[in-house]
């Protein structure tokens, strides 16, 4: 079946609103019954969690036409329903914020965005306003990700006559997107298809939370119709949702490394990781408890850790500022923008520097760190003609394994290949921190001659 969703504008009172709907869903005009039934299902929205027991009142006493007018929108109701029960499970345990209550507005960054999925040209993006400040707004976008966005700076001079301004916000109606969404079906079939319908299945249950049963039921319907799309059988509707969140679990992977990429606090991160790791089988999983076990430890170290006084830090020895800056790099790479780590005017310096700085006197501390793969964050890229499809969320170990080729002046994957040590496939990361290791070893023995 599907579903009409044309908006009319409606009164105050919804009881009034329904009676007149109602007469003129008995009209003799079919066109009139016709547009009497969309107003209904924007009514029921309106309404809200009223809607559906002021319908099953009203269903007795009226001509069989316009009980089977109500039957039908009550069916949306139930349709609505097995949205959460298709995949409300999913979205629950995937430590996502709830949009509940929540506004969703067009921000205005005032600067292009470069993110895949947007136009370069774009400076505008729509989210759930979770929090905001006259600094900053907290959205929860569509790529799944909690974004801190800046409401001042520098902005392009070419957004100065937007409206909303630069750093300001309108309130959109959920809705009347989801409607512009579903009716723009080229934009799922023009590439980058089944990450588009797996939006279309995310929208489905934020209009489940928004009380938007018609709206719901209309997205997984298209939901289940894209599916089919992508793959060479017929799958059944369930099937066809797990298909879907497949997709959108590999986004919730992603959402978490960047959200730490971009400083979401440990014990936020933490909860993502728990959240991936209640998935059902089969959806990404895999690296789920790796990561909790990591920011648990993460964790209990910031727990015990005791800021030393500036004075105190500037007159300890090597190893204890080693010691100090290594705790520290776990927060300061904070993005691909650091991407030349030793850039010597970047002030103000941070751990990356400080290190280098103590130059062989913290290499014994940076070599400690090399079997150590709790995350960082800072991005890396194992192919940079496929960014997209290689970056990963750094660990310890490979930003000290770049600290140790800079403070010594080597090439850490060449050092290798010459004492014949293979480079390479899945496990290349690994292997440079073993070559790594084994350079230590060898690097060691002889300065200690």
């Amino acid at each position: 079946m599907a579903f009409l969703l044309i908006a009319f504008p409606l009164a105050a009172d919804p009881a009034a609103d329904l009676e007149r709907i109602l007469r003129s869903l008995d009209a003799d005009d079919a066109d009139l019954r016709d547009r009497a039934q969309a107003e209904l299902g924007s009514w029921c929205e309106a309404t809200g969690a009223e809607a559906e027991a002021m319908l099953k009142k009203t269903r007795d006493g009226v001509s069989p036409e316009v009980r089977a007018r109500i039957e039908e929108q009550l069916g949306v109701f139930e349709r609505g329903r097995e949205v959460r029960k298709e995949v409300g499970v999913f979205f629950e345990k995937a430590a996502l914020p709830s949009v509940t209550g929540k506004l969703r507005v067009r921000f205005n960054a005032g600067v292009p965005f470069p993110d895949f999925g947007r136009l370069p040209e774009s400076r505008f993006l729509n989210g759930w306003l979770l929090s905001e400040t006259e600094a900053e707004i907290v959205l929860l976008e569509d790529d799944l990700r909690v974004h801190v966005r800046s409401r001042k700076g520098d902005f392009a001079p070419e957004s100065a006559k937007d409206t909303p301004p630069p750093g300001g916000y309108e309130k959109i109606e959920f809705a009347k997107e989801c409607r512009a969404w579903l009716k723009n079906r080229s934009s799922v079939l023009s590439g980058g298809g089944e990450q588009l319908s797996a939006i279309t299945l995310t929208y489905a249950w934020w209009a489940c939370e928004s009380g938007l049963s018609q709206v719901s039921a209309a997205c997984l319907e298209r939901a289940h119709q894209d599916t089919q799309l992508f793959v060479d059988r017929p799958f059944h509707a369930g099937e066809a949702s797990d298909f879907m969140l497949k997709w959108i679990a590999a986004r919730l992977r992603a959402a978490a490394d960047h959200s730490a990429a971009e400083g979401l606090s440990r014990r936020d991160l933490l909860a993502r990781w728990k959240g991936i790791a209640a998935l059902p089988p089969g959806m990404f999983e895999e690296p789920a408890p790796q990561f909790i076990k990591a920011y648990e430890s993460l964790l209990e170290e910031d727990a015990l850790w005791v800021e030393p006084p500036a004075a105190d830090l500037a007159r300890a020895d090597a190893t204890t500022q080693a010691r100090y800056w290594l705790y520290h790099f776990r927060d300061a790479v904070t993005g691909e923008e650091d991407g030349d780590l030793d850039e010597k005017d970047r002030k103000p310096k941070g751990p990356w520097d400080h290190l280098v700085a103590l130059g062989w006197d913290a290499v014994p501390e940076i070599a400690a760190h090399l079997e150590d793969w709790r995350p960082t964050r800072r991005f890396g890229c194992g192919d940079s003609n496929h960014p997209e499809d290689t970056c990963f969320l750094e660990g310890y170990a490979d930003g000290c394994v770049a600290l140790i080729e800079k403070i010594a002046g080597i090439e850490i994957g060449d050092w290798a290949r010459q004492h014949g040590m293979a480079i390479g496939g899945d496990d290349w990361r690994e292997d440079l921190a073993k070559a790594a290791q084994a350079w230590w070893r060898e690097t060691k023995v002889k300065r200690e001659k």
